[in-house]
Formats: structure tokens, sequence, C-alpha cells
């Protein structure tokens, strides 16, 4: 055998282990995919957080809605309040105007404007009429 194959056959062996670039091309890789998925995680975890101060907000809103279908007509005031909320699990403002648009006939609006960043302030209106004491079949 001459030496030009004996070359040949020890390159061919001596190539059996990892080299330097294809470890610091794997590394850097890992690097990309490891920061993704960190970036990817960061946002998922805000947006659940700003999820679960609507939920709550919704929860605020709907309780007093139903507080205020509660009150017996004459005993709403006209008006405008705020009460702001800082205990809990969701600090907010809670503003109400009621608004006397007839001797019949109430406008409500409630407003809830969260404390927290990111969470838009949400409104609902909504209108009471007292409700008519006339029997239409004459009987008390």
């Amino acid at each position: 055998m001459n030496r030009l194959g004996m070359k040949r056959r020890r390159l061919r062996g001596s190539r059996e282990g990892v080299s330097l670039v294809e470890l610091l091309i794997a590394v850097m890789l890992i690097g990309v995919v490891v920061t993704s998925l960190g970036g990817m995680s960061f946002t998922a975890a805000r947006q659940s957080v700003v999820l679960a101060a609507d939920g709550y907000l919704r929860g605020v809103l709907t309780q007093e809605v139903n507080r205020l279908h509660a009150i017996p007509f004459p005993q709403l005031p006209s008006g405008s309040s705020c009460v702001s909320v800082t205990t809990g699990s969701f600090p907010h403002t809670r503003c109400l105007t009621i608004t006397t648009v007839n001797v019949w006939t109430r406008s409500i609006s409630v407003t809830v404007t969260p404390t927290q960043a990111g969470v838009k302030p949400a409104t609902v209106s909504f209108t009471r009429y007292e409700p008519s004491s006339y029997n239409p079949l004459g009987w008390p």
C-alpha cells in the first residue's frame, strides 16, 4: 500500500468525534429556541393576568347591575357617586350615575375602572321603569 492511501484512511478515521464548529452551531440553535420559548411564556403569562382581571371586572359590573335592579324604583336616588376599592384581589374605582328622565324612567350608568395597567375600563348603561299600578283585569 502506498503512503497516499494510508493518509486517506487516517483522515477518515480521525473524524469520529464532534468538532468545535458543530458544537457551537448546536449551542446557538438551542439558545435561539430557548429565547423564543421564553418570550412566548412571558407573553402568555401577561395575557393570563389581563384575562383574570377582565373576569373580575365583569363580575363587579354584574354585581352592581344586580344590586341596582333589586332596589325598589322609588328608592333610586338621582346623582353621581364614585367608590374606590383598594382591598381584595381586584382594586378598582366604581362610578354610578343615575339620571331621572321623567317620573317613570331613570337612566343608570355604571363604570368600573381597574387600577391595574393593561385592563380597560368597562361601562354598562340601562334604563329602569317604574312598574304600572294599573291592572287591566280590575283585580287588586
